[in-house]
């Protein structure tokens, strides 16, 4: 299991460009509502630190608020990769239609901390389960995967975190920094 502190950490990186396949159309693919015209979530005020993660302070406020202008709503859970990576304190937010049986997810965002130093070992834990595309960014290590029948999965590790979207566009909807 990961065990993790919460801490300050930088602004979200920007994306660098990569070499990966292109990704595959599906409804969770689709662009995500952008509170602004930047693209990076930096440009939001971070939560305190020491306030709870929530499926709402995770994401930016306006797109939390669009989702549910959307009639989508999260659907909370412990933050388990479908790679088999428990993230102990991390939350995962399917958003899906509000009330729908078992409620397929339109949006998926997971956040969960890191102990310091850890960083290396979760990516090699999540390396050993699936080939991504592995490429550094500022501040952390993305690491990319698409699939022809459907979502891809992108994690973003830095040195205190872990940060889970199915696109890059999706993964800067994060902006919460525990």
């Amino acid at each position: 299991m990961l065990v993790g502190c919460t801490g300050i950490e930088a602004a979200s990186p920007e994306v660098p460009e990569t070499t990966a396949s292109a990704a595959v159309p599906s409804a969770s693919t689709a662009p995500s509502p952008s509170p602004s015209a930047s693209s990076s979530p930096g440009d939001t005020a971070p939560p305190t630190s020491g306030a709870a993660v929530t499926c709402d302070t995770m994401i930016d406020a306006a797109v939390a608020a669009q989702y549910r202008v959307e009639g989508l709503a999260p659907l909370p859970k412990p933050f388990l990769t479908a790679h088999g990576v428990d993230v102990e304190g991390g939350i995962s937010c399917p958003w899906g239609p509000d009330g729908a049986p078992g409620q397929q997810a339109t949006y998926v965002y997971s956040w969960g901390p890191l102990e310091p130093g850890r960083a290396a070992e979760v990516i090699d834990e999540l390396q050993a389960r699936e080939p991504f595309e592995v490429s550094t960014g500022e501040g952390g290590t993305y690491l990319s995967a698409t699939y022809s029948d459907g979502p891809g999965a992108v994690f973003f590790v830095t040195d205190r975190s872990i940060r889970f979207a199915e696109t890059r566009e999706a993964l800067r909807n994060i902006v919460w920094v525990g």
